[in-house]
């Protein structure tokens, strides 16, 4: 949760439990202000929506796609090892040679155990609130996986976690990110679904997709970024879909003394 705090002429909007602010202060008591706080709020909740969204009690999908973390300070692929842990926590190591913390590497590979041949969209989500699609192959944002199929993200190199420098001024040395996975038996647009970080401008997604692909999943993705959207020709078309979500900790140790 989250609370507005308004002090010294400002507006800020901070965690709940804690008093971390999550954006930066709106200054002065005005209308403006005030609309941009409630602007800041609805980004929040929006994030919160897609973060929270579950797979229907009514999908006839049976398993899902596995979201696996493997390691990627090895040279190769094949030198990697999975990473086993529910909620994966990953560290900076420091490097004698440069003298500096150097952030984790890591891989991902989907694995679909389901019923079904599925496409499927991997979220990233962070705690600045942006809520992005990664592009397996750097170009599209859906991939197809058929039943028992893998695929590495990025051909298999690695990525890199950090935690952000807005973070680190705070004194806050770890954050939560979320891999999130929507996987369906037909196309849908996960653009839809994009968001930049808070504060950021909207992000527009394809209006050809919205066009060409009018199923419920895409229905319910429109109305995370846009209230009005309505594809009433098509409201009988339902997806079959599910999710599933992996939660990685980055964590930066405290500098000693």
């Amino acid at each position: 949760d989250y609370s507005v705090l308004a002090k010294n002429n400002t507006y800020q909007i901070t965690r709940a439990n804690d008093s971390i602010p999550v954006s930066v202060s709106v200054k002065d008591y005005s209308s403006e202000s005030v609309i941009d706080v409630i602007q800041k709020l609805e980004h929040i909740s929006r994030w919160k929506t897609i973060a929270e969204l579950a797979s229907p009690a009514s999908s006839q999908i049976n398993g899902t796609v596995d979201i696996k973390i493997y390691t990627g300070i090895e040279s190769t692929l094949a030198d990697s090892s999975e990473i086993t842990n529910f909620q994966t926590l990953l560290q900076y190591y420091f490097d004698d040679e440069s003298m500096n913390w150097v952030p984790p590497r890591f891989r991902i590979k989907l694995y679909n155990n389901s019923n079904e041949t599925l496409y499927c969209a991997l979220f990233y989500l962070t705690e600045l609130f942006k809520a992005e699609v990664i592009k397996p192959d750097g170009v599209g944002s859906l991939t197809r996986l058929s039943p028992n199929q893998e695929i590495w993200y990025a051909g298999g190199a690695p990525l890199v976690g950090t935690v952000p420098d807005s973070f680190l001024r705070h004194n806050i040395l770890e954050c939560r990110d979320t891999l999130k996975l929507i996987a369906c038996t037909d196309e849908f647009d996960p653009t839809l679904m994009n968001l930049g970080e808070i504060g950021s401008p909207k992000v527009h997604s394809s209006e050809r997709s919205m066009i060409s692909h009018r199923g419920s999943l895409n229905r319910l993705m429109s109305r995370v970024n846009t209230r009005n959207i309505d594809f009433a020709e098509n409201a009988n078309v339902y997806d079959d879909w599910v999710t599933n979500q992996l939660i990685i900790t980055f964590r930066k140790p405290r500098a000693s003394l």
